[in-house]
């Protein structure tokens, strides 16, 4: 009885533990799954696009960023830039609230290969980098090994997301956001440690020699209030207190509310990034360049 009671339950753990594998699992294989790769100018055998794809579903789980291959040779009247930034607004591509993302683009019909940029992926890749990547994908294009121009694009973003982290930044795949980590050295701490030592000492003394103002204080006090009511004399400092405070109100209200933010270019780990708006009003970073 015991020996079966044992069984049933190793039986259930089992069954409890395949049951969490698979569920976990189930995301992992859907996000892969999910088509990437667009050869609209049948550019890449199918070999090569499931290579890509492999490559974008492993770098995209690395990254929390979103990855899109594109080639087309009808741009329908569009520019390179156009025609990229309005394929990945229309395909609702993007991670998180600021839908994240890149799109790598070879477009035959105006012979030009364009990288677009969306949310994280502006801050990340600066106009610099943008020409890294330029650099990477342009020899594959011109010898007509396009494949290998796209992988060597994806490669290069995922190399640009390395150098970041090794600089200290920080990416939260939620807000799309990159941010600088702050890194204290140890001279820097102990300094930092001094110098609160050094405050708190002088606010322990301070107090001290505050409560002995105020005792002399009290005692002065209590001097002139008795010279004040044998004199039938009364002062009302009330409207007074209550002039000061309000000026000091008015004075702090005014100073906090003169602050404000300018736009400008968004910057990053590795520089700063120009932007525009596509069609679709989304604000895209990127650039291009003809083959």
């Amino acid at each position: 009885m015991r020996e079966k009671t044992i069984r049933h339950i190793s039986v259930g753990v089992l069954f409890a533990w395949l049951f969490l594998f698979f569920a976990l699992l189930a995301p992992a294989r859907a996000y892969a799954a999910e088509t990437r790769v667009f050869d609209q100018a049948n550019l890449f055998s199918a070999a090569e696009k499931q290579e890509l794809e492999r490559q974008i579903a492993t770098e995209r789980e690395k990254m929390k960023l979103d990855l899109v291959v594109v080639t087309t040779n009808q741009a329908g009247g569009k520019s390179a830039e156009a025609y990229a930034d309005d394929f990945y607004d229309q395909g609702g591509y993007g991670y998180g609230a600021k839908k994240s993302g890149v799109l790598y683009l070879i477009d035959m019909d105006n012979r030009r290969i364009h990288v677009s940029t969306a949310g994280g992926g502006i801050q990340l890749l600066s106009d610099s980098e943008i020409e890294k990547l330029l650099d990477l994908g342009t020899p594959g294009v011109k010898s007509g090994n396009y494949a290998e121009s796209a992988s060597r694009v994806l490669s290069g973003i995922q190399d640009s997301y390395r150098r970041a982290q090794r600089k200290g930044w920080a990416y939260d795949a939620e807000s799309g956001v990159w941010t600088k980590k702050k890194h204290l050295s140890p001279l820097a701490a102990l300094g930092s440690l001094a110098a609160s030592l050094v405050a708190a000492l002088g606010a322990v003394t301070g107090v001290k020699r505050n409560y002995k103002m105020q005792d002399g204080e009290a005692r002065r006090a209590s001097t002139v209030a008795g010279i004040i009511a044998a004199s039938g004399a009364a002062f009302d400092f009330g409207e007074l207190s209550d002039r000061l405070l309000d000026r000091n109100r008015v004075e702090r209200r005014i100073r906090r509310s003169s602050g404000g933010s300018g736009g400008g270019r968004s910057s990053g780990p590795h520089g700063s990034s120009s932007t525009h708006t596509s069609s679709g009003g989304s604000s895209h970073g990127g650039g291009g360049r003809s083959f």
